[in-house]
């Protein structure tokens, strides 16, 4: 199974553990370092009392770190999650930065039952922004935060690279906007799941928990999930009014990518 290559594994425990477990992890540091080990070098060096009380600061120091590194982690993750509960749109996604995207991803996931780990901020991510785990079964996770511009080829064919030289089951590529039609006949070729803006919608949606979250999708979210696909390259439509032809004057969908693409649909294809 692969392996991030930056990992925090003590930041990620105290921030997806328990909530007891940062305290009580802090305690046993403390009673080991602070309590017990000053208690031994007392019995073996009487005379040594600066060992002891060094002994006794230091344990008390570590443990305070450790209790620190937990409520950061914990402020942390209590963020990434009211974050995701108050997305209600594609384009509060898209308003986020980066480095956000990625974390509320990361939260999404969780929710749905992976370990998430995310590389450093900062640091190349050779490809791969997420490392999932479920049932020992790992996914590497490549984030787009683009807002019109469409994900091509390239980025799909960099992900399966690293997949396959990592060895893990499959890859999975999330972008708020959407993906080319090359890029969806790569992907369907390969162990490469394509997540695009409106199945990102429903997915946070779908993993929501706080009190008050409707129910019912809005106007906007519900106009993202009933836009049919193009018959020709799978690019999402939009209504139009034909100008001509046997349907004119009536609502029609055509594809987002016109001229480029010229894909039509009648509203009742659409339904």
């Amino acid at each position: 199974m692969a392996k991030p290559t930056q990992s925090f594994p003590l930041l990620d425990t105290l921030r997806d553990g328990p909530a007891w477990l940062g305290p009580a992890f802090a305690l046993l540091v403390y009673l080991s370092l602070g309590v017990a080990v000053p208690l031994v070098l007392e019995a073996a060096l009487p005379h040594q009392q600066n060992f002891v009380r060094l002994g006794q600061v230091g344990g008390a120091c570590f443990a305070a770190l450790i209790f620190a590194t937990w409520f950061a982690a914990r402020f942390q993750r209590r963020g990434e999650s009211r974050r995701l509960n108050a997305i209600r749109t594609i384009d509060d996604v898209r308003a986020l930065t980066p480095e956000r995207f990625e974390a509320l991803l990361s939260e999404a996931f969780r929710r749905q039952g992976y370990e998430a780990q995310r590389r450093g901020d900062g640091a190349p991510d050779g490809g791969v922004d997420v490392w999932l785990n479920r049932d020992g079964k790992a996914t590497l996770v490549q984030c787009k935060r683009w807002t019109t511009k469409n994900v091509g080829v390239p980025t799909v064919r960099e992900l399966l690279g690293v997949v396959t030289s990592e060895g893990t089951a499959e890859g999975i590529v999330v972008s708020s906007s959407g993906f080319t039609a090359d890029a969806r006949r790569f992907a369907a070729s390969n162990p490469i799941r394509l997540i695009d803006g409106e199945e990102l919608l429903r997915m946070l949606q779908g993993v929501q928990t706080e009190p008050g979250t409707p129910t019912e999708p809005s106007e906007a979210t519900a106009m993202a999930m009933d836009t049919p696909r193009c018959p020709n390259c799978g690019a999402p439509m939009v209504r139009r009014v034909a100008k001509r032809g046997l349907n004119a004057g009536q609502a029609v969908f055509g594809c987002s990518t016109y001229p480029k693409c010229r894909g039509t649909r009648g509203r009742d294809e659409a339904q």
